[in-house]
């Protein structure tokens, strides 16, 4: 069964002397007063000594460690690319964790998949060893994420997780036989499995083999730690670069986007005297479908809801997210009466959309809480028509949350807005 191993069974150890003696009379039902006292002198004498060099030996092991993370940190956060980072880890890494292979897994938020691709191109001995061994190439498997498998929930717990079970890690993508030869050949006594999480954001796992080196969590937390740090800015340099103004996680635009072109947009409405109109949505308990389906199911709703907005729109109107689960719909040279059309399909669009596969069907349908503004009944400015927006969504919500209060009656236009019509009237 797995479990965890905390930083004192690396380095702490048990009482000899007077303790052993006290065990044993106390095994035998006898108290330990009769013992010889220049007996029991030299016994507490032997173990302070053997205590003090436990110790030392600890402190020393302790230190050497600390220095190798040290330095893997400087190496990690220095690597220009990604290739240069993960080969510095693959490298660097058993140093610090005394683990026989390092194998990080990315996250492929489109394809919901952990995959060793980025390995490709990398030599390293370990990594090759256990390809060797498995008679697979390692470099070249993809970890399927379906909602329950156990990958996917070590990963989104964000906790260390060891086991002994080769084929727990492995079973998915290779068969029985190349894990028992991986596990023979390598000798391999225990698997640590430690989830690549910064802030709540998941880009991966990293799996460590072990030989006969009882794994230290805290060691492997500190070390996938920094991977995850300079994971992050690397994957977010290249994001800029590649994507600029589009959203990473739902490929809508972006924030920055969409504040840039509101303001574009109401210069012209107010140049040559037309129209504007925005739709802003706010998901309905998006914090709860993270917590009890974590943050890759919560990313892969955010990416339906996108793109069911996206499919309800066309050019030049566009979409963006604009918060952690909000977002907006810009459209130029619009009235308010279009506006509201288009939010009524929206909303029929999103009561039909699920985010669940076949084997899980316990939701189907999305909710939110909309507002329109338009130039410039709402606003002359973009600073206005934002606030605006604003102030319309609290009211939405806080409607929301009044209406699950019981005994509640409602308004007509409040009934409406429960009804999925939330918005602006």
């Amino acid at each position: 069964m797995p479990r965890a191993v905390g930083w004192r069974a690396a380095f702490g150890g048990h009482r000899q002397g007077v303790t052993r003696l006290k065990l044993f009379a106390k095994r035998e039902n006898k108290r330990p007063q009769g013992l010889d006292p220049n007996s029991l002198r030299q016994a507490t004498r032997t173990d302070r000594r053997f205590e003090q060099g436990l110790t030392r030996e600890a402190v020393q092991e302790q230190a050497e460690r600390l220095h190798e993370l040290a330095v893997l940190s400087l190496f990690l956060h220095s690597a220009g690319t990604m290739e240069e980072m993960l080969s510095l880890f693959l490298e660097r890494a058993p140093r610090v964790t005394g683990a026989i292979v390092s194998y990080p897994l990315l996250l492929d938020r489109r394809r919901e998949v952990l995959t060793a691709a980025q390995l490709a191109s990398i030599d390293d001995p370990g990594l090759e060893q256990a390809s060797m061994a498995a008679n697979e190439n390692l470099a070249d498997l993809e970890f399927p994420l379906p909602i329950r498998s156990w990958l996917r929930t070590v990963m989104e717990s964000g906790e260390v997780t060891v086991t002994e079970d080769l084929r727990q890690v492995f079973g998915e993508v290779m068969p029985k036989e190349a894990c028992d030869q991986l596990r023979s050949h390598l000798e391999v006594s225990k698997v640590a499995v430690v989830p690549l999480v910064m802030e709540g954001e998941s880009f991966g796992l990293c799996i460590f083999l072990f030989s006969g080196h009882e794994p230290d969590v805290e060691v492997l937390e500190l070390a996938a730690g920094h991977c995850t740090l300079a994971l992050k800015a690397l994957i977010a340099g290249e994001e800029t670069t590649r994507f600029g103004g589009i959203d990473p996680v739902t490929w809508a635009h972006s924030r920055g986007y969409f504040l840039e072109t509101l303001e574009g947009e109401v210069v012209r409405a107010r140049r040559f005297g037309r129209g504007l109109s925005v739709i802003f949505l706010d998901l309905d308990d998006f914090g709860e479908f993270n917590a009890n389906y974590g943050h890759t199911m919560g990313d892969r709703l955010l990416r339906a809801v996108a793109m069911t907005l996206a499919g309800a729109t066309s050019l030049p109107e566009i979409v963006a997210r604009v918060g952690g689960d909000e977002f907006a719909v810009l459209l130029p040279e619009s009235h308010r009466a279009m506006a509201v059309e288009l939010t009524t399909q929206i909303i029929d669009r999103l009561d039909a959309l699920s985010v669940f596969e076949s084997d899980a069907q316990e939701l189907t349908g999305a909710s939110a809480s909309f507002a329109i503004v338009s130039y410039p009944e709402d606003g002359s400015s973009r600073e206005e028509l934002l606030a605006a927006a604003e102030m319309a969504l609290e009211q939405a919500k806080a409607e929301r949350r009044a209406a699950r209060m019981p005994k509640r009656e409602l308004t007509p236009v409040q009934q409406l807005r429960l009804a999925g019509r939330r918005h602006v009237i």
